[in-house]
Formats: structure tokens, sequence, C-alpha cells
């Protein structure tokens, strides 16, 4: 087993959610600062897996192996800095041991006990030194003695090139962190903005969201589905990113331009992007009318983004609310009930729900969901007014109507 630090996303709950469906919420040691910190098997996270794995993660900035770790009582700063000297010379040593070239090389110091423009200074020189004396050139990606931000290290190439290392403070213990991959920001913007189908009138799920509601279907760390079924497909982001992940895909939607783009969307990824199955089926159906016979194979799970009601500039009036909810429980109680006929027990349904904001962190949610599910077939595994278990939001700064993330499980 080894430790790895996982650097949370804009929004941390979403994030670790994610990372507890694929890695096991009993993996999950706490949080550092804005990192999840979990002890994991090594194979998952190693030098061949690390970065497909990081690919399909929408809410992890980039991944850490911990490499060391001192305890911060009781300390003196001195006596902390000769061992942090000791284990940057040993980890530096061995990442470069086969090596030779010019190297980008990016160094993070969060919460330590020192100023961290001295302590970054210091470190990063004698890093250099360092580096030298093995017979390489490098250059920092920080600058002036501050933190990188992921994008700067992204492009650096420090990751694959070069090396990139976190020193980090928290429960009373430092660690150091190497690096072992770095979300693609190219990528994203390349298969979000390229696709030949794009129509904010249905919705622009961002792809990093899909890959996060994919994720929170799976049904265990030690089992994946292996077909995704979206009954509002819209233009497809959802099953492009199911099949980015090697799945099969199954896309329907009651609107005609829908379907089309989606099939337009869906052969264009399996031209641009290697080893992503080359076959799917699309069909244009009323969600509310799906019968057995519309599936080539049952599918695993269910991922998907219903309507989130119109457009809304300010928020919605009393009236207004209750028309949209109104609306939307009709749809919901009829789609539910036909799919709960078709699928198996336990399989899981992970839908995106409005939830309209009145303030920061305040938001008007969607009403007596738990027993429309319950009505239909279904539990909510992740919903609860429980303290512990608060609505996984995923919301932008300047909307009204953010998306709530559900997760259903048809009862066995």
């Amino acid at each position: 087993m080894a430790k790895y630090l996982f650097e949370l996303g804009r929004i941390p709950d979403i994030s670790i959610a994610e990372l507890n469906s694929l890695l096991g919420e009993e993996n999950l040691v706490g949080t550092v600062e804005h990192f999840a910190l979990y002890e994991i098997k090594k194979t998952i996270l190693n030098s061949r897996t690390a970065q497909s794995f990081q690919d399909r993660l929408g809410g992890t900035i980039r991944s850490a192996e911990i490499v060391a770790e001192f305890p911060l009582k009781g300390q003196k700063l001195e006596e902390l800095k000769s061992k942090i000297e000791t284990s940057l010379e040993e980890v530096l040593t061995d990442h470069f041991k086969d090596r030779s070239g010019k190297i980008p090389f990016a160094l993070t110091a969060i919460n330590i006990p020192d100023n961290p423009k001295v302590f970054l200074k210091f470190f990063l020189n004698f890093s250099k030194k360092i580096l030298k004396s093995l017979g390489f050139n490098s250059r920092f990606v920080n600058k002036p003695w501050s933190n990188p931000t992921s994008a700067q290290i992204y492009k650096s190439g420090s990751v694959s090139k070069g090396i990139d290392l976190i020193i980090i403070g928290g429960n009373d213990i430092l660690y150091i962190a190497k690096t072992v991959s770095i979300q693609n920001i190219d990528k994203y913007s390349y298969r979000d903005y390229e696709k030949p189908f794009r129509d904010a009138r249905m919705g622009m799920l961002p792809p990093k969201l899909a890959q996060i509601m994919i994720n929170l279907a799976e049904p265990s760390p030690s089992r994946t589905n292996q077909i995704i079924f979206d009954p509002f497909c819209g233009s497809g982001t959802i099953l492009m990113e199911a099949m980015l992940q090697g799945k099969d895909a199954i896309g329907s939607d009651i609107d005609k331009k829908a379907v089309e783009g989606t099939t337009e969307n869906l052969y264009w990824l399996t031209r641009k992007f290697e080893n992503t199955p080359k076959e799917f089926v699309i069909f244009q159906k009323d969600a509310q009318e799906i019968i057995e016979k519309d599936f080539p194979l049952m599918p695993d799970a269910i991922v998907t983004e219903t309507h989130l009601g119109p457009p809304v500039s300010r928020i919605p009036t009393e009236e207004n609310l209750r028309k949209t909810f109104e609306n939307l429980t009709s749809l919901h109680l009829n789609w539910l009930s036909g799919i709960a006929k078709i699928i198996p027990p336990k399989t899981r349904i992970v839908l995106c729900l409005p939830a309209f904001k009145k303030a920061k962190s305040s938001y008007i949610y969607f009403p007596d969901f738990e027993s429309i599910a319950k009505e239909t077939g279904f539990r909510v595994i992740n919903r609860s007014d429980s303290a512990t278990k608060k609505p996984l939001i995923y919301d932008r700064p300047d909307q009204i109507v953010a998306r709530e993330i559900v997760v259903l499980e048809k009862f066995s």
C-alpha cells in the first residue's frame, strides 16, 4: 500500500465523492488543505497506469505519491529543513537516475512552518544544485518564488519531462509528494469546443462533470460498468466521455436534431481518439416510452442530465418554481417508472436535478425527490439532510440554476 495526495477541483465535495466511488471510501485517510489523502495499492497509480487513471477523473487536478513524511510537532525549523534536504536529494537522484538533458522543475509549498517565499527560494535553489550535481540543466516553473498554477505545471511538461514536487503540512505532519499525473487541459478543450455539433439550447454539460457522473455510477472499486445509457443525450457529452473510458454507449433523445448531433459527435470521437469503441447505438424516442426492445444490450448504468426547467436570469417566483417542479415531477415519475420495469436490481442511475440559487451556498432544491424515487422503485443513495451528507451541487458563480447530482439505485 502507498499514500497518495489528490488535488481537489473547484468543488471539493464532488471531487471526493468521485474518488470514493473509484478508490473506496474506506481508503480515504483524510484531507490535507485542498488535497485528499488516500492509502491504496501502488498498482493503481504506477508509471503505466497513473495518467490513464487521471484522464478519467473529472474532479481531480493532479495526483501525487507521498515519498516522505515527518512529524511537525516539536520539530525545530532547522531540523525539519535538514530532513527535507535529505529527502529531496534522494527523490531527485532516484527519479533522474536514467535520464539526461534539460528538465523543467516545479515545487509547490503549502502550509509550511516558514515564510513561503523564503522557503521556496531556499529549496528551489537547493534542488537546482542537486540536479546540477547529477549532470542536469534545469529551469524553474515557479515565478518568482511562488507556487506554480496547475496550468503552468501542465504546460511546462514538468510531470512528463521533469519533476513536480509538493511539500505540504497538515494534521501535524509534513508530507513530501511527487506528482505522478496531471489533468490534460488541452484534451478537455479540444473535445468540448472542436466537436462538430454544439447546441447551447440543449444545455452545455461540461465534460468534467460528465466524467464525474459516470464515475459515480460505478457499483464498487472492484467492479466497473461497461454499458452506459443516456435517455436525454442532447449533444452526447456523457456518451463521449463514456466511450473515452472504453465503455459502450447507448443514447436516445426525443429531439431528432439531438439524435443526429450526438451521432455526428460520436463518429467524430472515434476518428479523433484512439482506443475508443467504434460502435454505438443512438435512437430517437421519448424517455417516458422506452421499452426493453429498444436496447441491443442491457445497460449497466444510466447516466443523464434530464431537463432542468426553462432558462432563467433571476430567481423564479414561487409560482414559476411550483410550475417547474410540477412539470419535472411528472417527467421523472413517468420515465423512472418505465425504466424500473426494464433494468435489473441494484442498477444505478446518476442524474442532475435543478437547484435554484437563493444566495451564496443557499439553494432551493427539488422537493420530495426521495418520494418520487421510492414510488418508482429506486432509493437515493447520496442525497440526505444529514450534516455529514450534503447534496452534491455543481454550480457556477454567475448562474441561477445549479445542478444537484443525485445517485439512485434500483431496489433489489
